[in-house]
């Protein structure tokens, strides 16, 4: 990784603040927090990549399966923030496939910068991204009812 030192706390966890208030993406959420949990407390045990590499890949297909649900539902909503959040969900994707890659070429992965780097994009992701997106939702929702 970078080789910068930062301090988060442990581990990533679930809380009401994060919730977007829909069933799906919320269920979502908290199946990313438990795989970045599980690759955080492997990495951090050095179990070593041939146990890491199937938590990373794990969390790469979820990660790209969610957000493939997400955007679905953001289109069918005419979320107008769609092409900005699909980018934003692009250049996640491409740090999740770093992870994979550094992984496989047998570089050590240090587990207090995977846990900010996690945080940054998953929490803050959520809290920056896609709760302004479930407003919207919201809002759909009530308007389609009319």
């Amino acid at each position: 990784m970078n080789g910068d030192k930062k301090r988060c706390a442990p581990s990533l966890a679930w809380n009401e603040k994060l919730s977007t208030g829909h069933t799906e993406i919320d269920e979502q959420h908290k199946g990313l927090i438990q795989l970045a949990n599980d690759l955080l407390e492997t990495v951090r045990a050095g179990k070593g990549a041939y146990l890491v590499d199937p938590i990373l890949r794990r969390l790469r297909v979820y990660t790209r399966d969610h957000f493939r649900a997400e955007e679905r539902i953001m289109a069918s909503a005419g979320y107008p923030e769609l092409a900005r959040h699909a980018r934003e969900h692009a250049q996640i994707l491409g740090i999740v496939e770093q992870l994979n890659i550094f992984n496989d070429e047998g570089k050590p992965i240090d587990p207090d910068e995977l846990l900010c780097l996690l945080r940054e994009w998953l929490i803050n992701h959520i809290l920056g991204h896609d709760l302004p997106m479930a407003s919207h939702l919201r809002s759909s929702r009530i308007k389609n009812r009319c």
